[in-house]
């Protein structure tokens, strides 16, 4: 997905990604390496109602760009390009 000339990727990962991962030395826990798995295969999408939500829990109130950017976005994490 590329948001103003900036690409992301999905935050997940396969089982292959992880390995590859692994074989140039970045490796994750048991816990987060679940949540990686599981997220890829079934995967989550922010919406308006999650972000509301976070807002009233926390006392944060994101500006209105910010909150485009996650939609858009799908929360996702740049890409090392």
């Amino acid at each position: 997905m590329n948001y103003r000339n900036i690409d992301f990727e999905k935050i997940s990962k396969s089982e292959q990604q992880l390995q590859s991962l692994s074989l140039i030395g970045i490796n994750y826990d048991k816990r987060l390496k679940k949540m990686l798995l599981e997220e890829y295969k079934k995967p989550s999408e922010v919406n308006d109602v999650m972000l509301n939500q976070f807002e009233g829990e926390s006392g944060i109130n994101f500006p209105i760009e910010y909150k485009k950017f996650l939609l858009t976005t799908n929360g996702g994490s740049p890409s090392k390009d």
